[in-house]
This record gives C-alpha cells, structure tokens and sequence, in this order.
C-alpha cells in the first residue's frame, strides 16, 4: 500500500461510486464502505471541535452501522441493540442490510451542519434515498436513534458543545500543566485546557477506565525530570529530515488523528478485500478503540495534569540552547524555546497519540489476525520548515511499527517527553485486549449488552412470565395485566454497568380499560447467583417509576418488571441515567 501525502496530510478524495444515480441494488452488492468511512471521518474533521470529539463521533458512526448490519447476521449481536431489531429491516439481503447501515451511519454523523453534507452525493450515487420509507431505511433510522439516545448521558456534554463539566482549573504551578502563554506578551494566554471532562466519559466497552491508568511520570525536580528536559532539547537541536517528515505525518494537518487512523484502517482494507462482515467489523473496532483509549488517556492526563516540554524548557530562561528554528538549528535563549509542532492544549503524560495509535495497531492485529501492514507514506512537502525538501517515504511493514512513529513524532515535534510515549504504548495495547474481547463476545453471539432493554422494550431481550405479559404490537414496548397471579417481565442477563451511581426510569401508560390501577415495580438485581436486590421502585397507576443504585462495574444484572392489579399497564419508555453527570 502507498499514499502520497503533502505536507503529512492524509488526502481523503471521495472515490465515488459508478453506480448510476437511482440504479437497482442487485447482488452482489458492492458497497464501497471505505466511501462511507471517507465522508464520516471527513465529517468528523470539519465539524467536531477536538480529537476527543472526532473520536466519539466516528465511534458512534461506527456502533450505529455496526448495530444495523448485525441485526441480519445471525450470529452477531449488536452493541447497543443486541437481538431486538432482527428481522425488522426485511429479507437478511445485503442490498437490505447496506442500506440500513447506511441509514444508521448518516442519520448519526450526517445531519451535524455543514452547508453542503457531502453524504448527500453518496446517497445519490448509490441509487438510495435519504427520505426512503423501505424497512431497510427504517431501520437503520432507528438504530441511529437508540445509539444518540443511548450516548446523551455518556458525560461527554455535547449538547454544550462539549463544554468542560469538571471544573478543571489549571494548577499553574512548576511541574503541572500550564496554558502556553505569548512570548511577546506574558499576560496574554494563547490556550485554554481541552476536554478535561472527557476523563468521566461512558466508554463503550470498558469496564472501568481508571484500572489502565499509567503510573506516575519523574517528579518535578528529580534526576530523572531533568535528564527529560534535555533529552528533548537534544533531539530539538538534531532534527532529521526523516523525523521532521514522522513529525508532520502523523499530526495530521487540517484534520484529527481519528479520522487518520480510520483512513489508514479504509487503505488496509483496500489493499486486503475481505467481505463486508469483516469490513464492518474492522471499522467497528478501530473506531471503538480510539474512543475508549482516549477516555483511559485523558484519565491519565488529567490525573497527573503534567507539564509539557516547551513550559519547562522556557523556563530556563536565559540559558543557550541550540535547537530547530523554522530558518534551521539556531542558538537561542531558552526562553524562546519553539518546538517543531505546536504544544496542545492539555496536560502531557501520556501522550495521546503513542495511546491511540498503539490501542489501533492492536486492535488491527487482533481483528485481522495478522502483524503486517506494508504500508508506505509518501511526504512531499512540510508545512512547518522552510529549508528545502525533496520528499521523504516512510515505510510501516507492521502495524506496530506504525503506532512507534506515531509516538516518536511527537517526541520529534517537542511536545512530548519520552515517558509519555513508552507507558502510552503500553496502555493503548493494554485497552485494545479488552476492547477487542468484548466485541469479539458481539460479532460471536455470546455478548448481552446492558443496553439493549433499555433502548428496545420488546421480547427477545425481556421474557414474559405469566399470561399477563404481552408484547405490544407495532411498536416498541411490554404489556402487563394482572390478575390472581401477578404478571412479570424478565430482562436476559446483562453486561456491567458503567461504575458509579446509576438510575433506572420507566414510564408506564395506563390502558383504557376498567379496573383498579393497581401498581408496577421494577426491580434491579445481581445475576452472579446471589440474587441480591440492588434496587426496587414502584408506582401506582401511571407515570414514572425509579430505581437506583450504584454499579460496582464488574458484576451483571438483571431487571424485572412486575404488575399487581387487573387493569393493564403499557410499559414504553426506559433509559439509563449517569446520577455522577
């Protein structure tokens, strides 16, 4: 494989497909999903304000269409949706089943305004309709319904524009992070710190984000600090022009490293065809990965809200260094200190891109079951030099030699420690392991997803017991009428909850028919065999019933309705609240 990159800008040109405007979808249908991926992750760029934000959108791009192609299998489980949705988008068709994926991705990422929505042009050139009433369609528009509903309350504040909820203020003094602040005028501060509440997000597949946390970075003042500073102050004064070209590649420029990563993930694929499951499936868990890794690195950052180098070498002062200048290696006062790429605006250690890259080479690895990559880079231009350049190939015959570039570069570009990259490779390929195993639990049918009850109120995912548990007919939600014996309804077995505080609402409708109210409790229980009673709420008659409690993250549950009384209760709507955020 072999792109050719300027300025270490990964081209995204739509490729659109040559299927004429309106043409029949006929197998075998070629879905060019790397298109897909090209106007989600360009999406991403033009629209999300931060690589925190890039990654969750692509993520849940990725679940939605992930969700909508499972719902044919009949072996995979959805993330979200689990088995609920199967058999409601029509014949298990691919032409059927791209069509809903396609719904579901762009009725997530695509309505995010632009004033001209490149998804647009794909649905046109695929011979589908945005507006299309087909089962196909429907269904796809309502997966991306329970995947934007299930993530209102993941903490990341989008409603807001994602801003902060935590509170961070900068400690501002030696040793934390510091907002970077104008060489030529001290009072004005040129950043202000990004996401700082992205360390509280719901991951998707995670467990408990904390348990990956790094350990501690040198102290401020130790040995070992100190020999940091000057290790990048020497690579600053010995750049090559191979690792100016690492620098540029990996940053990238006029986009964000998600939407790199799932370029080089669409270029695999591409050069490697497999059928569209394994497609699906790839995309899925290299989008998931991100996400996730990002939660455990921001964690991290946030936790030991550690200073960047270009703060600590300015503060020598006075002190001549010899380092790289945009006119070549210059001695300059400390002071003056400008790495090769500008400082972001967070805390350093670890560094993102040594987490995210390594937690993606890891996944790539798992999923596709092989080391090699053999990919090459063309660079032909840097943007942040101005002496003369010929063009350099970078070469990744593994994908983890890749994910090494991409933390050195940082290295190279002066805003990273070394530190920072080595615990960030260790804890990005940590995090895949358990990305990876819980959605291969997915694409296996083994997984329960705790979700999945929540989102969908329909059998398959609850089991009736007694005769006055009835589905409800075309739409989504439980009857319950009592009578001698009460009637109940039983949700399957299900995942771990994100740890910490949580609330279970459910509405119920009263039936026009006569008859005492009676009253519905809902219960929470643990499913590890001790059948221990987390929560309990009840109402009589109509309304809301709530039950909270808190979740260890580790252990399963289950939830069950119970209705007394004659009368008939519609069960219709539910949803999981985050009582921390």
């Amino acid at each position: 494989m072999r792109r050719t990159l300027g300025a270490g800008l990964c081209i995204a040109a739509l490729l659109f497909a040559v299927v004429p405007a309106h043409a029949a979808l006929e197998p075998p249908y070629d879905v060019r999903l790397g298109e897909w991926i090209d106007v989600v992750s360009e999406q991403a760029d033009k629209t999300a304000p931060h690589p925190t934000s890039s990654a969750r959108l692509i993520a849940l791009a990725m679940v939605a269409m992930y969700d909508a192609w499972a719902a044919y299998d009949p072996v995979a489980v959805g993330l979200l949706t689990g088995n609920a949705l199967d058999g409601m988008g029509g014949e298990p068709a691919e032409e059927n089943q791209v069509e809903a994926m396609i719904h579901a991705i762009y009725n997530v990422a695509g309505p995010i305004g632009r004033s001209k929505n490149p998804f647009l042009d794909l649905f046109e050139n695929q011979g589908l309709r945005v507006e299309s009433d087909d089962p196909a369609a429907k269904l796809g528009r309502r997966i991306a319904a329970i995947v934007i509903a299930a993530r209102q309350g993941d903490g990341a504040n989008d409603a807001q524009n994602y801003v902060d909820t935590s509170g961070y203020v900068p400690a501002g003094s030696p040793g934390h992070w510091q907002p970077i602040i104008d060489v030529f005028d001290p009072d004005r501060m040129l950043q202000m710190a990004m996401t700082p509440h992205w360390r509280f997000l719901s991951p998707i597949t995670l467990r408990d984000a904390k348990a990956y946390r790094a350990p501690p970075p040198p102290a401020f003042g130790s040995p070992e600090w100190h020999a940091q500073v000057e290790e990048i102050i020497r690579v600053a004064g010995n750049l090559t022009i191979e690792e100016k070209a690492i620098a540029e590649y990996w940053i990238p420029w006029d986009g964000w490293s998600a939407s790199h990563l799932m370029r080089l993930t669409r270029d695999y694929l591409e050069a490697h065809p497999k059928p569209l499951g394994e497609q699906v499936k790839l995309y899925l868990a290299a989008a998931v990965a991100q996400l996730d890794t990002a939660i455990v690195c921001w964690d991290t950052k946030y936790h030991y809200d550690y200073e960047r180098p270009e703060t600590a070498i300015r503060r020598l002062g006075e002190r001549r260094i010899t380092v790289w200048t945009p006119w070549g290696t210059n001695e300059i006062a400390a002071k003056d200190f400008e790495p090769y790429l500008t400082t972001p605006p967070f805390p350093e250690y670890t560094s993102g891109h040594s987490t995210i890259t390594a937690a993606w080479a890891r996944t790539m690895e798992l999923v596709t079951g092989s080391e090699a990559f053999d990919y090459e880079a063309d660079v032909i231009s840097l943007r942040r030099d101005a002496l003369p350049f010929t063009g350099v190939t970078l070469r990744y015959p593994t994908f983890r030699s890749a994910a090494e570039d991409s933390g050195l570069s940082r290295i190279y570009g002066g805003i990273h420690w070394p530190i920072a990259n080595e615990e960030g490779q260790k804890q990005g390929r940590a995090v895949a392991e358990e990305v990876v195993a819980h959605l291969k639990d997915a694409f296996e049918g083994r997984a329960r997803p705790a979700e999945a009850p929540i989102a969908e109120l329909s059998p398959g995912l609850w089991e009736p017991e007694g005769e006055g548990a009835v589905a409800m007919t075309d739409t989504s939600g439980l009857m319950l009428y009592g009578g001698e014996a009460p009637a109940r309804w039983r949700a399957a077995t299900l995942d771990p909850f994100p740890k910490g505080p949580l609330s279970l609402s459910i509405h119920t409708q009263a039936m026009p028919d006569n008859g005492d109210l009676g009253a519905l409790a809902v219960t929470v229980r643990t499913a590890d065999g001790t059948n221990r009673v987390l929560a309990t709420g009840k109402i009589e008659g109509a309304g809301w019933v709530r039950a909270a409690w808190v979740s260890d993250g580790r252990t399963p549950i289950t939830l069950e309705l119970e209705r007394s009384g004659p009368r008939g209760i519609a069960v219709t709507r539910a949803f999981i609240a985050n009582l921390d955020g």
